[in-house]
């Protein structure tokens, strides 16, 4: 059996809260009154609740060969892979991903009674285009399934000009592949 020495990278972004602006003669009394208010008495009452998850990053970590600058966890394939299908570095990170995502807890708020659907899916790596499209295929129907795609959801995939032809480009299409971060 095939000992993994990496974890699957999963990230699931949510938008920054912003904090609440406090008018200017809130901060002047604070630094001016003879006693500081105790920390607690500027905590919010009701404390702000997350919006729910609206992105989510995908840590695809396989490359042909590792490049001199690269300091990201990857997996060194080799230039003779020809047969990625059927490398079990591959299969088994995909199974290990699908499975982390499923794991995943969906925080969404008390009162919502279906999940809010993610807005961006985006591969990254690594060489995400060396994995092919029915691995791809299947993180995606995991992440639909578990969080939900919008219908219009933007999906980017980093790609590299010698890992892709235009059979694979238009499979990825297929998928729902609709935006492209080419690296040369």
């Amino acid at each position: 059996m095939l000992k993994s020495t990496f974890t699957p990278i999963f990230w699931v972004l949510t938008p920054k809260p912003k904090p609440p602006k406090l008018p200017s003669h809130a901060i002047t009394n604070t630094f001016f009154t003879s006693s500081m208010p105790h920390v607690r008495h500027n905590a919010p009452v009701n404390p702000i609740t997350p919006p729910p998850a609206s992105s989510a990053y995908i840590h695809l970590p396989f490359c042909r060969k590792r490049c001199h600058y690269c300091d990201f966890p990857i997996v060194a394939l080799g230039s003779t892979s020809a047969l990625i299908d059927d490398d079990p570095r591959v299969s088994n990170y995909i199974h290990w991903l699908c499975r982390e995502i499923n794991a995943t807890n969906v925080d969404q708020p008390d009162d919502a009674n279906t999940i809010t659907p993610l807005q961006t899916v985006y591969f990254g790596g690594g060489t995400p285009s060396l994995v092919p499209p029915r691995m791809v295929s299947s993180v995606l129907d995991t992440l639909r399934t578990k969080f939900g795609l919008r219908e219009d959801v933007e999906i980017s995939m980093e790609m590299d000009p010698g890992t892709f032809d235009a059979e694979k480009m238009r499979g990825m299409v297929v998928l729902g592949v609709n935006r492209v971060s080419l690296g040369v």
